[in-house]
């Protein structure tokens, strides 16, 4: 019998954990698979990891481990992959609706049966396609029309048929480029009248070797405060972003990153991306 890894990573979404838990347990025990549901906690702070510990002692089939800072969602990922030991691994998170995995899995059976294969994706280009632009256009621009809207992120409605997402207000997005704003070192001239006919009075009363040797020394000063700036700039961005979750797409994860997991020992390595 094969089994069924599902990994499910999540971050601070304590509201969530216990739907997400029911409706991917519904729907594994419609196939013929054994089963284990692994969450990986990624740092939370809302109490997700004793929802999750309390989750485990109630179903042995379901594990977790709560990591002590926050990694990338594909660290995460690859932390999930590294310590299941199924047949099959399907990856979901707290906003994919959960009835799809019987589906996928009768997919990847039949893809692997027939053709072969180690991994299964769905097809993105399939959205560009001038079909799913009319479908889009035709329920999404309903949703564009309510007032004091300017980014789609937030969930309109959710049915069967699929999901509307409502966007963010003005004030929401404000705080957000607030908070996701780069600074920079930017180096400008002032007063360029004024400079042009210093420039020209010191042609006149000097010569033009001089006024050559002048446009050295000011070529010379401006590359040497341009790349000042610029080392600066990026000195104080890698200091401020160094533990930004986002700041490396690929980390190594170490045991003592755990901080709880009800997995025993679990052997954690730096992965292989060279293979995917």
């Amino acid at each position: 019998m094969d089994k069924i890894s599902v990994i499910i990573p999540c971050h601070n979404n304590a509201g969530a954990l216990r739907r997400v838990y029911t409706d991917v347990l519904r729907e594994v025990k419609k196939l013929p698979v054994s089963y284990e549901l692994l969450f990986i906690d990624n740092a939370s702070r809302d109490g997700s990891s004793a929802i999750l510990r309390l989750l485990s002692q109630q179903d042995y089939a379901c594990h977790y481990v709560s990591l002590n800072h926050r990694v990338t969602p594909v660290s995460a990922i690859f932390l999930g992959a590294q310590l299941s030991n199924s047949d099959f691994l399907m990856l979901t998170d707290t906003r994919h609706p959960a009835y799809l995995i019987p589906e996928l899995y009768r997919t990847l059976c039949g893809r692997t049966q027939c053709c072969g294969g180690d991994l299964i994706t769905g097809n993105r280009h399939m959205r560009k396609q001038p079909f799913f632009k009319l479908l889009r256009r035709e329920y999404v621009g309903e949703a564009l029309q309510t007032e004091d809207i300017s980014a789609f992120r937030k969930i309109l409605l959710q049915d069967d048929t699929g999901t509307v997402w409502l966007p963010y207000t003005e004030l929401e997005r404000s705080l957000i480029t607030w908070q996701d704003r780069l600074y920079s070192l930017m180096i400008t001239y002032g007063n360029c009248v004024l400079t042009y006919i210093g420039m020209g009075v010191f042609i006149l009363l000097t010569g033009v070797p001089c006024f050559l040797l002048f446009m050295m020394f000011l070529d010379l000063l401006y590359a040497v405060l341009l790349y000042t700036g610029l080392f600066i700039s990026l000195l104080f961005l890698f200091t401020r972003f160094r533990h930004h979750p986002y700041f490396f797409r690929h980390e190594q994860l170490l045991l003592t990153d755990i901080r709880e997991s009800t997995l025993p020992n679990p052997p954690i390595q730096k992965p292989d991306i060279s293979k995917l």
